[in-house]
């Protein structure tokens, strides 16, 4: 299957249910019957496919991503806070505040007995030639209702690239708010997609001799596996990271 010029209905799972009316927006907007229900199982069975697939999509159009790609795509940014959103030209800038790292951090001054104190770890993704965004909920017609209000200090919690060809990017990224358990759609449509990590630095900088590769291996960790990055996980990747190391180590001296 050609995945190029493709639509995320098309290709890719839900994020659930209620994000339907965002993956079919555009064909939403353009519809006569806008009020009517459009869910219903029959198109949810046609459209649903694997992760499988949908991992292929984003691989199949990795050098479009770029770096980006090691952050957005598969909810690597699951759990983190939106501390700030910028909206400057043509241009949208959210930084985040990533938990899922700062868990991994705590954990590991916790497991080696550190005194260390911790930085914030954050985040920017920078959507360029935006051609559209919109923060939206979904009301109990399963419509989509376009919202003004602040999404700041709200929990990331998915995203899904809805279409990417050699001009425009789309993506949707779904939040929630502690005052509104309702999920919250952000909906973009770009050039591109660009990355400022700023957490790299912050963990190189406290971490400096033998958890400073932590970083890379934990992001990698983080883009393959669909993990809930806390507890016992954390642990789990501070272990799989020494073993890593010291086989390496052993490989140099062979």
């Amino acid at each position: 299957m050609d995945y190029n010029d493709v639509k995320l209905y098309e290709i890719a799972s839900m994020l659930s249910p209620s994000v339907y009316e965002t993956i079919f927006y555009s064909q939403y907007q353009g519809r006569s019957d806008k009020d009517a229900i459009i869910l219903d199982d029959e198109t949810f069975e046609r459209c649903y496919v694997s992760d499988n697939v949908y991992k292929n999509f984003l691989f199949s159009n990795s050098l479009r991503l770029g770096r980006s790609i090691d952050y957005i795509g598969l909810s690597q940014m699951h759990s983190s806070i939106i501390k700030e959103v910028s909206i400057s030209n043509n241009q949208v800038k959210i930084k985040l505040l990533d938990m899922a790292l700062s868990s991994l951090a705590n954990t590991l001054v916790k497991m080696k007995s550190m005194d260390v104190k911790l930085p914030a770890f954050y985040i920017n993704i920078i959507f360029n030639n935006v051609n559209y965004y919109s923060n939206n909920y979904i009301d109990e017609n399963e419509k989509l209702i376009p919202t003004d209000e602040s999404i700041i200090n709200s929990v990331y919690i998915q995203d899904q690239l809805t279409f990417v060809n050699e001009k425009y990017i789309e993506m949707v990224i779904s939040t929630q708010s502690s005052q509104n358990k309702l999920l919250r759609y952000m909906i973009f449509n770009c050039g591109s997609v660009d990355v400022m990590d700023d957490a790299k630095d912050s963990w190189k900088n406290t971490f400096r001799n033998d958890f400073s590769m932590l970083y890379e291996y934990f992001i990698n960790v983080r883009k393959s596996n669909n993990l809930m990055i806390e507890g016992s996980a954390c642990e789990n990747i501070i272990n799989g990271y020494e073993k890593f190391m010291n086989d390496f180590i052993d490989l140099d001296d062979l």
